[in-house]
């Protein structure tokens, strides 16, 4: 059986606490937290901005993140 990935991400408020809870409630899974305050608040970016900035986390951690 293939282990579950999950992966939360955050602008950089309040999904730490999420995370917290996904691990407490479902201990089988592999959960991964991104979280980016560098651009934080996002709600203030233009969504090219936003649609650019996404791609580019999204993209480095798939391509760094080592699947086993």
């Amino acid at each position: 059986m293939s282990v579950k990935r999950v992966l939360i991400f955050d602008s950089g408020v309040g999904g730490l606490s999420v995370f917290e809870q996904v691990i407490k409630l479902n201990p089988g899974i592999q959960c991964q937290y991104l979280f980016d305050n560098a651009y934080f608040p996002y709600g203030e970016l233009k969504q090219t901005q936003l649609v650019a900035r996404l791609t580019q986390l999204l993209t480095d951690f798939c391509n760094n993140i080592q699947l086993t």
